[in-house]
């Protein structure tokens, strides 16, 4: 199969849409992270007990 040939205009246009996804994927998972954090502060929050518990937990 042929490559098509793309002007270097056309290639830098490209290579910043690439970079453009890549910046808004990296952001999404970002927000998605900050989201389960904040998720995970409230729950520990309602439930006191359950973060003393685990913060006893010993693994020896």
């Amino acid at each position: 199969m042929d490559r098509v040939t793309l002007t270097p205009a056309a290639e830098a246009r490209d290579g910043r849409a690439r970079v453009a996804a890549r910046r808004t994927l990296w952001r999404w998972l970002g927000l998605v992270l900050a989201a389960t954090i904040a998720w995970l502060l409230v729950v520990a929050y309602r439930q006191p007990e359950f973060v003393l518990d685990l913060a006893n937990l010993r693994l020896c």
